[in-house]
């Protein structure tokens, strides 16, 4: 595989939609892409990486190493911090589920705290702009409304992209298909209000390490790399990140839900899917929880299991 264009660093989105714009999304498609760790990053030529550099290729797994794997013992040390983390926050609603990437095909996601089934809100624009690349042919042509629709979760841009696909049935279709080629393959879109499809963090957590390595999503992942102001909570605070954020309401009450692939260093990549609801069911407040969350995660990246690309 060859890997494509490291990210070092949380870009603004005017960089990265100046980046489509210019040179389209060509070269994603026609050339595998893995994503390099931190620690591969830092060992670079002179420790650094080039904005623009794409590297000769290299495998996306050490040789000899096979799929990723959740051992029993990572299982447990996560699920023990889990339950100290939450014990501070009785009243909250507070879930991870996270697979490696790279994982063997059919391994379960661990799931810590409780679940629950709700919509995809704006992370379901990470598929939908995703089946908008691979109709395009990779020619640059949606790339503003990508980086708009994914970095500012800006309404008429995610319309714009689902409108390409074609009719609201071929949209449906379309994004499912993105969807299964990451590895979800149980999620069914809606062909009206695709935002309000039920996606499941299991579901969500398996296309979000499928999407790791998928060569069209190159411009994708460095779109959820990018920083927002309005949107720096959460996984977003930390450059090893690549995010995606929702926010769903339901009787008055505010979850907020992120799609994570985040670069654990010499082990790996692994896909998170975290929601949080506050005690008084504001936004905000769930937001601040969702940081907690990332910064307790980043305290425990000895003990979660990571991997590469096959």
């Amino acid at each position: 595989m060859r890997r494509c264009e490291p990210v070092t660093h949380r870009r603004t989105a005017s960089r990265i939609s100046g980046t489509l714009l210019s040179l389209g999304c060509t070269a994603a498609l026609l050339a595998g892409c893995t994503i390099p760790t931190a620690e591969e990053r830092a060992s670079g030529p002179e420790g650094t990486a080039s904005s623009s550099a794409i590297h000769p290729p290299k495998p996306g797994v050490p040789k000899g190493q096979g799929p990723a794997t959740i051992s029993d013992q990572q299982a447990n040390a996560l699920q023990q911090q889990w339950q100290r983390l939450i014990s501070q926050y009785p009243d909250a609603s507070l879930s991870m589920t996270l697979l490696p990437v790279g994982a063997r095909h059919g391994t379960a996601p661990l799931e810590l705290g409780f679940a629950p089934h709700l919509a995809g809100a704006e992370t379901l624009r990470v598929p939908i702009a995703l089946a908008a690349v691979q109709k395009s042919g990779g020619n640059g042509d949606v790339g503003g409304d990508l980086i708009t629709a994914l970095n500012a979760n800006d309404a008429r841009a995610t319309a714009r992209l689902w409108t390409s696909l074609g009719t609201d049935e071929q949209a449906a279709k379309a994004t499912m298909q993105a969807l299964r080629q990451a590895g979800d393959s149980a999620t069914k879109v809606r062909k009206t209000e695709p935002l309000r499809s039920e996606w499941l963090p299991a579901n969500q957590a398996r296309f979000a390490a499928g999407l790791a390595c998928l060569p069209a999503a190159e411009y994708i992942r460095s779109a959820m790399a990018a920083a927002n102001p309005d949107q720096q909570f959460g996984f977003a605070n930390y450059d090893q990140a690549q995010i995606s954020n929702g926010w769903v309401t339901v009787q008055g009450a505010t979850t907020v839900r992120q799609m994570v692939i985040l670069d654990v260093g010499g082990p790996g990549f692994v896909a998170l899917s975290v929601t949080a609801r506050a005690k008084d069911g504001k936004k905000e407040s769930a937001q601040v929880l969702l940081t907690r969350i990332a910064q307790w995660m980043m305290h425990q990246l000895r003990s979660v299991p990571a991997g590469r690309c096959p």
